[in-house]
């Protein structure tokens, strides 16, 4: 829903640049790897809106879009299979019988009529399958999808993609954490893709208590913590922000990924306001013994009060905390981007002073830099317009600029031509 990847930097290449936060040992350290890649494609992100949630995972497809991008969508009961025979040559086959026709633009299926597909697909008399295809010379049928009675119902009863979002998360909402796994993931992907201000518009169908049990629940797939986070933070009370400030702020091991916790610090700061950015400055971004984790799902955090709530805490309060990732070597060329496109000149001169200097000096930083001052004075000359007095911060941009051309020319002129405004 809210973000790009930023066409500077790669996923890889983020992981690789905080060499000083080495991955942990022992434990999980593969999906301690993973959630850290989720979080940089949320903070390499550029200011631009898109159709994918940066606290969640989703399919590229809900079942209501399958359903809708199939020429036929079936509901079908396994009747037999024959495995597959190399010997012989047989690839299997499986016959299913025909319970309820969903839409058939082929025209040639009929309710209990059978057919046979070419592959064997394991299941037993009367089990029930969502089957969908597309339509050539004959039917190219999909893989099925295992469903229950109330699957079925719920896939038969979803409404389409053509009707108002809000509209539909409506239906969708009852169905989060549902008995039916089926059910329950694909619930939560159509809130994973929906766009934020339609999950806003909702936030009176969003029941507080069940969210708070879906938090403390160790069973929720952990992928889905971020997006009830912000739900909670949309729907809860004083009580709730509460519960959210000691799980943000209880102990951290170092050797743990904590999956959504970036969608937990919005819901907080959205029932709390001002004096929850404060706890998080003291806490997370400070205090230099945090996981690297742990801050830049605060950054992560501060991008998306930026994009989608700046009256909270006001922009001029979110600067302020972007601007305290410069103390840090391992995060400040995630943050320099922001402050560049949150138009915040304050560091500037301080920011020239640090090139190549000390922990500072490394590729991935020194470009932030430059990149940084090309976008002081491109926004400065825009600013001026046809007048040729250029604001001072684009002034004293031009100062480092020239100054960074002649001690660091030929890097000076990689990272320029890679500029893009």
């Amino acid at each position: 829903m809210f973000y790009v990847v930023d066409q500077h930097k790669s996923v890889d290449h983020a992981v690789a640049t905080r060499s000083t936060k080495p991955l942990p040992q022992g434990g999980r350290p593969s999906v301690w790897t993973w959630g850290l890649l989720v979080l940089c494609v949320s903070i390499f992100a550029g200011e631009r809106k898109v159709q994918a949630c940066p606290f969640c995972d989703a399919p590229d497809l809900t079942l209501t879009q399958q359903v809708e991008s199939a020429s036929v969508a079936v509901l079908v009961q396994w009747v037999k299979g024959l495995p597959a025979d190399r010997e012989r040559g047989f690839e299997g086959s499986t016959t299913y019988e025909i319970v309820e026709i969903l839409h058939d633009r082929s025209k040639t299926l009929e309710p209990k009529g059978t057919f046979e597909i070419a592959r064997f697909r394991p299941g037993k008399a009367g089990d029930l399958f969502l089957l969908m295809g597309s339509v050539r010379t004959i039917i190219e049928w999909g893989s099925p999808i295992e469903l229950t009675e109330t699957g079925w119902q719920y896939v038969r009863q979803a409404p389409s993609t053509e009707v108002a979002m809000a509209t539909r998360l409506e239906y969708f909402v009852k169905f989060l954490e549902f008995g039916d796994p089926v059910v329950a993931n694909d619930a939560y992907s159509e809130f994973a893709k929906a766009p934020y201000e339609d999950v806003k518009l909702i936030r009176k169908k969003i029941s507080p208590e069940k969210v708070r049990k879906w938090i403390e629940d160790p069973a929720t797939p952990f992928n889905r913590l971020g997006l009830y986070g912000l739900m909670l933070g949309l729907s809860g009370t004083k009580d709730d922000a509460k519960f959210l400030e000691e799980r943000i702020f209880a102990k951290v091991d170092p050797k743990q990924f904590r999956f959504g916790i970036e969608g937990l610090m919005t819901g907080y700061i959205m029932l709390s306001g001002p004096s929850a950015i404060d706890r998080l400055d003291k806490e997370k971004l400070k205090d230099k013994n945090q996981p690297f984790s742990e801050i830049i799902a605060t950054m992560s955090c501060l991008r998306f009060l930026w994009s989608y709530e700046t009256e909270l805490v006001g922009k001029v309060r979110l600067r302020q905390s972007m601007r305290l990732f410069i103390d840090n070597p391992d995060a400040i060329d995630l943050a320099i981007p922001d402050l560049a496109r949150w138009e915040d000149w304050e560091p500037l001169d301080r920011l020239g002073e640090l090139y190549n200097r000390g922990e500072y000096k490394v590729p991935s930083i020194r470009r932030a830099i430059i990149k940084y001052m090309l976008a002081a004075v491109s926004m400065g000359k825009e600013a001026a317009g046809e007048s040729e007095k250029l604001p001072d911060y684009a002034v004293r941009a031009q100062k480092v600029i020239d100054r960074i051309a002649k001690e660091d020319a030929e890097f000076f002129e990689r990272t320029k031509r890679s500029y893009i405004q």
